[in-house]
């Protein structure tokens, strides 16, 4: 990284793509804290696929049904002022 000396990238680490690493005082535009897990090439590929394992029925369920449940604060909150007026 050109003209900055505390900005590191890291070099085929981070998946699904490398990672660019800056000092917090420099990120004006985003207030957050970082935690990853450190995994072994092999146990990448163990947890990548039982998170796409388990998306699979969430997906597949959503697709099936073609009318979801409305659900969520907001909208009882829709509901309950509808029925009141």
């Amino acid at each position: 990284m050109s003209g900055n000396d505390l900005v590191f990238r890291t070099m085929r680490t981070g998946q699904p793509r490398d990672v660019t690493l800056r000092p917090f005082n420099e990120i004006y535009y985003d207030y957050y804290n970082v935690y990853w897990d450190v995994l072994t090439p092999a146990k990448y590929v163990e947890r990548k696929a039982a998170l796409q394992e388990e998306a699979h029925p969430q997906i597949t369920q959503i697709t099936q049904n073609r009318r979801q449940k409305a659900v969520g604060s907001r909208q009882k909150a829709l509901r309950s002022r509808h029925r009141r007026e």
